[in-house]
């Protein structure tokens, strides 16, 4: 059992190898082409806003289709499909970028080609989980697919950097090409091993496994999304509009360092889920997850500004939305099939496009048009006109609804549990 056990902990972990390989590769472009149109000083920050936007909206009409057929599929042929689709993105995105005047839209729907693919791969990478371990080594799977995330997540802007002062297009065009040929290669053998699996088409649909739910099971997934939700909240408030807010009263090197813990937070708590292997209520810790990530997003937009809060506030953030996530994931591998799985993790991906849309609507240019006047007409309903808004006090206030919104939302979700629980019984 044993034996068996590590082989197919070996088939993961060469499985993950190239997933993470790709993962980074792909920021590491987005990031490149982010140096490569901003470097000039008049490009600012309302224009790396639309950069963003123009660039995910699009995985916003492409998911929910992708999340209809991709559990009617054989595993292997989704993953071949989306890396014959990458390739030639990468390879006509590092030609134009070597023109002399790109063209910004060919740029921004090849960047947005490429962030839909790479969100149905990772749809596809955590399906392969049910297929390739048992349920009581997910935790550990789990966390070592995130970790492919943190790695792009702090390594990538560090390698573009690197790659646009000392190399090529080129040299990233090899790369790249390496990449998908190491992926390809790796699929071979896993689907030679594990042929069943990767190659059967399913005889179930996804909607028909939903449709076959309970209310109550149908409820604990609108709670794990939930989770999810929370997690993605946090995620995108600490990398796009907590930069500009820790600004009014920090040091632009201090703002670096409270973004970082967010970071170390989330590290700390993948390292503890890793290594602890003792059953516990999921539901209960991802319950109180939320609530704690909630307040820490109250605490940030009501407390004074001061550096040690900031820390304990990042570094606390950081780590219980990660416990969500977490928590959310290891339940969605155990309870549902692994025939409606890729849907699941698609609506997944989805809610993540809408935040991170939401979100890069809230930055630089979008909050001076759309929500200080907003905020504006709300205090003068209660007949409050002198109160200074400014972007600090902007950004506060999404912060704030932001822990609302988790609050009271957790309350709704643990009152109609309750009140079915009841009912049930």
């Amino acid at each position: 059992m044993n034996t068996t056990s590590n082989d197919n902990w070996k088939k993961y972990i060469w499985l993950w190898i190239p997933h993470t390989a790709l993962i980074v590769y792909a920021k590491i472009i987005i990031f490149y082409v982010i140096i490569l149109l901003f470097k000039n000083v008049e490009r600012s920050l309302e224009q790396l806003s639309w950069f963003g936007l123009m660039t995910v909206l699009p995985s916003m009409f492409y998911l929910p289709f992708f999340m209809r057929i991709v559990d009617g599929l054989p595993v292997k042929k989704v993953f071949q499909g989306i890396l014959l689709l990458q390739f030639p993105i990468f390879t006509y995105l590092c030609y134009t970028l070597n023109q002399d005047d790109p063209s910004l839209i060919i740029i921004f729907i090849l960047i947005a080609l490429d962030i839909a693919l790479i969100n149905a791969e990772s749809v596809i990478f955590d399906k392969s989980i049910t297929l390739l371990l048992p349920k009581l080594d997910y935790p550990k799977a789990i966390v070592i697919s995130r970790l492919a995330n943190n790695i792009s997540f702090f390594f990538s802007p560090l390698l573009a950097t690197f790659f646009f002062q000392n190399f090529g297009l080129l040299s990233l065009w090899i790369i790249g090409l390496l990449i998908v040929l190491a992926y390809f290669y790796q699929l071979k053998i896993l689907s030679s091993k594990n042929k069943v699996e990767f190659e059967k088409k399913q005889k179930e649909t996804n909607i028909s496994f939903f449709k076959k739910n309970k209310p109550r099971q149908n409820l604990l997934l609108i709670e794990l999304l939930f989770f999810y939700a929370i997690s993605f909240l946090w995620t995108n408030a600490a990398t796009l509009i907590a930069f500009p807010f820790f600004i009014h009263s920090e040091s632009v090197k201090t703002s670096g360092l409270l973004i970082t813990i967010s970071g170390l937070g989330v590290v700390i708590n993948n390292i503890y889920v890793y290594f602890k292997n003792k059953k516990t209520d999921l539901l209960f810790w991802g319950r109180l997850s939320g609530f704690i990530s909630g307040f820490m997003f109250l605490f940030l937009g009501l407390i004074n500004p001061n550096f040690l809060f900031y820390f304990i506030i990042m570094f606390l953030g950081g780590f219980f939305c990660s416990w969500c996530y977490n928590l959310a994931q290891i339940t969605t591998q155990r309870l549902i099939s692994f025939n409606a799985q890729g849907a699941f993790f698609t609506l997944r991906a989805t809610l993540n496009v809408i935040i991170t849309t939401v979100f890069y609507l809230l930055t630089g240019y979008f909050i001076k048009l759309i929500f200080l006047p907003f905020l504006n007409q709300i205090l003068s309903l209660f007949s409050i006109s002198n109160l200074p808004i400014n972007n600090f006090v902007a950004i506060a206030t999404i912060f704030v609804i932001c822990g609302v919104l988790i609050i009271l939302g957790l309350l709704v979700l643990i009152l109609i549990n309750f009140r079915k629980y009841n009912k049930h019984q």
